[in-house]
């Protein structure tokens, strides 16, 4: 082969590309960071070995202390409708108070949805009272030198979870794992990246996993639950605008339960929404400030008082805020009735490959399952878009 000759000047095109030693960063920009926040303060702080596939939990709470009028009541009447199977709320001697009409009632008799009662105990005169109205129970009257009232204990509940294997692998020919490469190599480079992505799915799945278990396979198939999963009582919708006011509503539903150890994971978007409601009502402190907006760490319960921490959950704003989806939600949660159960914590399992293979295969392996206590402890809040 005629060799190939360059005359005049020559210039930076003219040499061989395979000459050129490359301009490389070595450092790999990502473009999305790791924000498992739930993930890593479960790990920390609330985690208890698992020691089965299931994992259950006992609930319980106090007495019920009120039910309500299921029918209207005239002055007259000596038995009140309740709430369908709420009568049992009842003992004999028990002081009522109609909330609606002030009224004091002694319980006489109690059945699944009724009472019988004597009318007028205390200031108040027997009132007609329309349905709806709260009943408070105050507390049981004895009579002096009178025999036990009626013991009643409200039963426990009980609760599960299933854990869910979550699997990660990577797999190289060996021959590339010996070649020189700007990430620094592999596995290595691999090995760090699919660990955020394997704790980012677990981070999903603590919030919008579906439990489950299938036996209808070869094995049995778990499916964790997540938050979605448990929460059914405190599940706000504004219906796309939320005003400040509503979010004091809102939460003073949602720390009615439970400690006051509750953290908001938020979605960018809620995050935005409530950071406007300072910018409203915001003065610069002086003319020369040229910082604006406002940086939300937390919200002060105006019903309670405590401050709630705010976590924003960055990757969900890749999602949807259509329609309901996820880019418009945010979770409150009590950190106190949630608690990560690992039957297997995260481990990094090297050569996975075949024993044959001229290849390197590793995994990241998980098997975990979550106790989320008392729902009511707990809110999800979505469709916040303005």
């Amino acid at each position: 082969m005629a060799p190939t000759i360059n005359e005049g000047v020559v210039d930076d095109g003219d040499i061989l590309a395979n000459e050129r030693v490359i301009d490389m960063s070595d450092i790999v920009s990502n473009l999305e960071a790791e924000y498992t926040q739930f993930t890593t303060a479960l790990m920390k702080v609330r985690s208890k070995p698992a020691h089965s596939t299931k994992v259950e939990w006992l609930e319980d709470r106090l007495f019920p202390r009120k039910t309500a009028l299921a029918a209207s009541a005239a002055s007259a009447d000596s038995t009140i409708t309740v709430t369908t199977g709420e009568g049992s709320y009842f003992i004999i001697g028990d002081l009522v108070r109609n909330a609606l009409t002030g009224e004091g009632y002694e319980v006489t008799s109690v059945s699944a949805n009724s009472a019988a009662i004597t009318r007028s105990i205390g200031s108040v005169a027997a009132a007609s009272s329309a349905s709806g109205a709260e009943l408070v129970i105050i507390g049981n009257a004895a009579l002096q030198g009178a025999t036990l009232p009626t013991p009643k204990i409200l039963e426990r509940t009980a609760q599960y979870n299933y854990t869910q294997i979550f699997r990660l692998s990577y797999s190289f020919t060996r021959s590339l794992t010996q070649s020189n490469l700007y990430t620094g190599g592999e596995p290595n480079y691999e090995r760090k990246k699919k660990a955020i992505e394997h704790k980012r799915q677990l981070e999903s799945a603590l919030f919008f996993g579906a439990r489950d278990l299938d036996t209808g396979g070869s094995e049995p198939q778990g499916f964790m639950g997540g938050l979605v999963e448990f929460l059914s009582t405190n599940l706000h919708d504004p219906s796309g605008t939320m005003t400040a006011t509503e979010l004091d509503i809102f939460l003073q539903t949602d720390l009615q339960y439970g400690s006051s150890n509750k953290v908001i994971f938020a979605s960018p978007t809620f995050a935005r929404v409530v950071s406007t409601y300072a910018r409203d009502n915001w003065t610069r402190s002086t003319p020369d400030n040229s910082v604006w907006g406002v940086k939300i760490d937390g919200l002060i319960s105006g019903a309670y008082g405590y401050e709630i921490p705010v976590f924003v959950k960055r990757e969900w704003g890749e999602f949807s805020t259509t329609n309901s989806q996820y880019g418009s939600w945010a979770f409150v949660v009590d950190f106190d009735k949630v608690r990560l159960r690992p039957l297997q914590n995260t481990v990094l399992l090297r050569n996975r490959q075949a024993n044959d293979a001229d290849r390197v295969t590793e995994e990241y392996l998980t098997e975990c399952s979550m106790e989320v206590a008392n729902e009511q402890a707990h809110a999800i809040i979505k469709n916040v878009t303005a």
